[in-house]
């Protein structure tokens, strides 16, 4: 990005969304291994990302297997 070139995204967003995205079209609970490695980052960023997206109730964790997926609060904002 050039110096004069403003960002006019949030990038931690973006990610964010991508992985709501991600978690739904699989149709199944996904882990944070198999999440790092299909977005190409660090198991520790797609923690952080995922773990904001559980606080804010759009996901849910399944305790059995620590995968994830979409909590009903994504099918309320469909209303």
């Amino acid at each position: 990005m050039t110096a004069n070139r403003r960002r006019t995204t949030v990038q931690s967003l973006q990610r964010g969304l991508e992985i709501l995205v991600a978690v739904a079209q699989a149709n199944r609970a996904l882990g944070i291994t198999e999440l790092s490695q299909q977005f190409g980052l660090a198991k520790g960023s797609i923690s952080r990302l995922v773990a904001t997206l559980v606080q804010q109730s759009f996901l849910t964790r399944d305790p059995e297997t620590a995968k994830y997926r979409l909590s009903t609060r994504v099918w309320e904002l469909g209303i």
